[in-house]
């Protein structure tokens, strides 16, 4: 089963989701440091030429970064010790950028 989208659809829409993708990048690289925002890359997985997901890939200890728990304890464990330290990079971009992407895929097929 193929796209019921026309070449010039997809062209376009993949565009709209690698412009999105670049630019998430971007803000989360301004967010993370070390290596997570050095080894940031964008994933994109096509279906029939059509770009169907996108993601993002970086170093596992970016999401404990994210989630602020370190030296191998539990996000449960870290906050009853007082050691729950958040450093959000990911959610805030992807919570805001994901209904623009939303919005523009809207727009560009009408």
């Amino acid at each position: 089963m193929g796209s019921d989208f026309t070449h010039e659809e997809i062209l376009k829409m993949n565009k709209i989701v690698r412009q999105w993708a670049y630019s998430a990048k971007i803000m989360m690289k301004g967010r993370a440091k070390g290596k997570v925002s050095s080894e940031l890359r964008v994933v994109n997985k096509y279906s029939f030429g059509l770009i169907e997901a996108t993601g993002f890939k970086f170093p596992r200890y970016g999401i404990f970064v994210e989630q602020g728990v370190f030296g191998g304890l539990t996000k449960k464990e870290a906050g009853s010790r007082g050691k729950l330290n958040p450093k959000p990079w990911f959610n805030p971009v992807i919570e805001k950028k994901v209904p623009q992407l939303g919005a523009n895929l809207a727009k560009a097929t009408g």
